[in-house]
């Protein structure tokens, strides 16, 4: 709970402004009923004109306090409340793009977007709303007690006699609902991972004709959160009913008692009145505050998975001291390196792995071998478990992780773009490149009229994930967005994977201008393509079990060889 009050702490002069607005609107709360009884007793029973209309206008006075007040303290929660969301979105987006590779391939986008937008947003509303809210009606519960007390001790006993029952039932409540709202906001988190992976892969369930089978998929998902809120609403809906019980039967038995002490001339009618209105008034902050009560589960169950990724240490973080890497000619090193993703478990064993600068090293090797797990190493996505890895000598964990990665270019099989323009894209990577900069570039690496022939040209708009773009023109888009950055060390995972062979043929001058004077890492399985390398690592089982040239390893007749026949064998005639 405090983590949760703490979220308020940078508004607090916002705050301070709500709770001078929220006595204004309790002191008009508490003063109408007084008014009445003084319109019934000292108006209309003593017959004092002067005196109801005094009442009157004193009533309709509080009345309109109370919504002036009420309504800039509503507006000024509102400002607190958007402020909040918006500090907490930002704070849980920084963290999650902070946090390693590991802990994005462990957990779901979709599920993580969730926590994003409908967790924060349930949180907000509690700190915003139900806590302060809280505030005000423990303050109008501590009035309304005062004043019945010092109005009729007796009756006001017999009001709070139902208290007890109130609690026990409320504690049963939360006891019961307390795992449930956990299901909740996890159930919607499953339904939220469940559509956005779905319509990320939508192209491939199309092709599949697999609509109906991930529509099923998703009504799981969805019947489950269905019935986590049934579950929860079902036991709520039990609960409520208890509590106005309890009220009403409060209220009836002030008024039977009340009653009878005016018929026997020891109450004014006004007095009970005025007192029943006050026991409603001192009901009605406890119903709302039972219900801040299913917000606060609610809240919890949400924080619980806000936290969970906020208390998420930054595994891969720059070390106290880290220095800038200095310009770089691209010179790799792994030395006796093995790697784990899970403790205990290596998956690279003892890998030794020199590449001097300017030199092109291809790995190659069946999948699952290791082979992007090397790459990554380099750009410090994970940490080594022994050994060291070193960019000219330079340990990759004794420099800024930015300073890196700013010399590293990555050219992954599956290319990420983004919604906005091509150029946009193509200036991912160094913002500030002007339009003559993009187009060298583009040309460079034959990108450029391909490009020029798309609708808007370089300004032709992209869907999500490049939608519109073809496989071949999303690898150009990539080839010219790594060359824009200029970097030392090329990483080139699978880029020509997914193109076919004559788009291939043509984007093979492209790479090269991309590789020249640059240290290049290629990770392919098609081996036609690396023939040229100026050394071949083959990776299997997380250990590089032979080294040397294409001509040198087909020689040897080892692994690689078999690899190269059996990819020989496979090509069709005619190809």
């Amino acid at each position: 709970m405090r983590r949760l009050v703490g979220l308020l702490v940078p508004h607090r002069g916002r705050l301070w402004w709500a709770f001078a607005l929220m006595l204004v609107t309790t002191a008009g709360t508490l003063a109408r009923p007084r008014l009445v009884a003084y319109g019934i007793d000292d108006g209309i029973r003593a017959g004092d004109l002067d005196g109801l209309r005094l009442a009157v206008i004193g009533f309709l006075a509080a009345a309109v306090v109370e919504a002036g007040a009420g309504g800039w303290q509503r507006y000024t929660l509102i400002r607190v409340g958007v402020r909040v969301i918006t500090d907490l979105r930002s704070r849980l987006f920084s963290h999650l793009l902070a946090l390693p590779q590991a802990y994005h391939d462990r957990n779901r986008p979709g599920d993580l977007m969730s926590r994003v937008t409908s967790d924060a947003e349930t949180l907000s509303d509690f700190v915003t709303w139900s806590v302060i809210t809280s505030v005000q009606n423990v303050l109008t519960l501590g009035g309304i007690v005062w004043i019945l007390v010092g109005t009729d001790m007796s009756l006001a006993v017999t009001t709070f006699a139902v208290l007890p029952l109130m609690a026990v039932a409320t504690w049963r409540w939360v006891r019961a609902t307390r795992l449930r709202y956990a299901q909740v906001r996890e159930a919607v988190g499953d339904v939220s991972a469940s559509a956005e992976e779905s319509l990320a892969g939508i192209r491939v369930v199309k092709a599949l004709g697999r609509e109906r089978g991930i529509l099923a998929r998703f009504q799981v998902a969805n019947t489950r959160q269905r019935d986590t809120d049934l579950g929860t609403d079902k036991v709520s809906s039990l609960f409520y009913p208890v509590i106005d019980v309890l009220s009403d039967a409060a209220i009836a038995i002030v008024l039977g008692l009340g009653g009878l002490r005016v018929l026997s001339g020891d109450l004014e009618a006004g007095e009970l009145v005025a007192f029943l209105l006050y026991v409603g008034q001192f009901f009605d902050p406890i119903r709302d505050l039972t219900t801040r009560l299913d917000s606060l589960q609610d809240a919890r169950a949400a924080a619980d998975r806000i936290f969970h990724v906020l208390d998420t240490p930054v595994a891969i973080a720059d070390l106290p001291g880290a220095r800038r890497l200095p310009a770089v000619t691209g010179h790799v090193r792994l030395d006796h390196v093995t790697f784990g993703y899970d403790p205990g478990r290596p998956v690279l064993h003892d890998v030794s792995l020199d590449v001097p600068a300017g030199a092109t090293v291809a790995l190659v090797g069946e999948t699952g071998a290791g082979k992007t797990t090397i790459a990554r190493l380099v750009g410090r996505f994970y940490e080594v478990d022994q050994g060291s890895v070193t960019v000219d000598g330079h340990d990759v964990r004794d420099v800024t992780i930015q300073s890196l990665r700013q010399q590293i270019a990555w050219v992954p099989q599956e290319v990420g773009l983004f919604s906005g323009t091509v150029a946009d894209n193509l200036r991912f990577g160094a913002p500030g490149a002007t339009e003559e900069e993009v187009m060298a570039a583009a040309r460079a690496v034959g990108a450029d009229p391909v490009l020029r022939a798309l609708p808007e040209g370089y300004d032709t708009r992209l869907d999500e994930r490049g939608g519109g773009l073809s496989a071949g023109h999303r690898q150009l888009v990539a080839f010219t967005r790594a060359l824009l950055t200029d970097p030392a060390v090329v990483v080139l995972d699978e880029a020509t994977a997914s193109v076919d062979v004559e788009t291939e043929a043509r984007m093979q001058a492209g790479l090269g201008r991309l590789r020249a004077g640059r240290t290049a890492i290629v990770i392919a399985h098609r081996l036609s393509t690396i023939v040229g390398a100026d050394l071949i690592c083959v990776v299997d089982g997380g250990r590089i079990v032979e080294t040397g040239t294409h001509a040198q390893l087909v020689a040897a007749k080892g692994r690689y060889a078999e690899l190269y026949a059996a990819q020989l064998d496979a090509v069709p005639l005619g190809a």
